[in-house]
């Protein structure tokens, strides 16, 4: 259930970050930017999404000596979504990327720890080739399959 919570929240985050934006975003990071005034939403919905993923990874991997990886993700998330004005700021920028960076391999590993490297790679291939269709958005996408790869 909490899993199927955090699919809903990243859907309707980026539907409404698309709809304002009027186009489909560089990345995740970029809605910050694109979403003007209203630039709050992304440390929360960062913070949120990062909470939602962790309760949900736990309730799915058990009593496993590597479920620290699930917390793990969801510091990364938060502190990337902390570290929001990447654009502007040289030390929010170094410590954004490297808390995506992070996040992103911690994804991998635990995707690949849990069995699922044939699922993360079927998560890959369907935003993969949307990326191929907006050249612009690869790592918006990307990041989407890394966070539909965890619920």
């Amino acid at each position: 259930m909490i899993g199927l919570m955090a699919i809903i929240i990243l859907v309707v985050y980026c539907t409404y970050c698309i709809k304002v934006m009027g186009a489909v975003p560089q990345s995740l990071s970029e809605t910050y930017y694109g979403l003007k005034g209203k630039g709050w939403m992304f440390p929360v919905f960062c913070v949120t999404e990062g909470l939602f993923v962790m309760i949900s990874l736990l309730d799915k991997m058990g009593n496993t000596w590597y479920g620290f990886l699930a917390f793990l993700i969801c510091i990364f998330a938060a502190f990337s979504g902390i570290t929001y004005n990447y654009k502007e700021d040289k030390e929010d920028n170094r410590l954004h990327y490297t808390f995506a960076i992070m996040m992103a391999i911690c994804v991998v590993i635990l995707n690949i720890l849990n069995g699922g490297l044939l699922y993360l790679i079927g998560c890959l291939v369907p935003f993969g080739i949307a990326s191929l269709i907006k050249r612009n958005s690869t790592i918006f996408f990307m990041e989407l399959a890394l966070f539909v790869s965890l619920i």
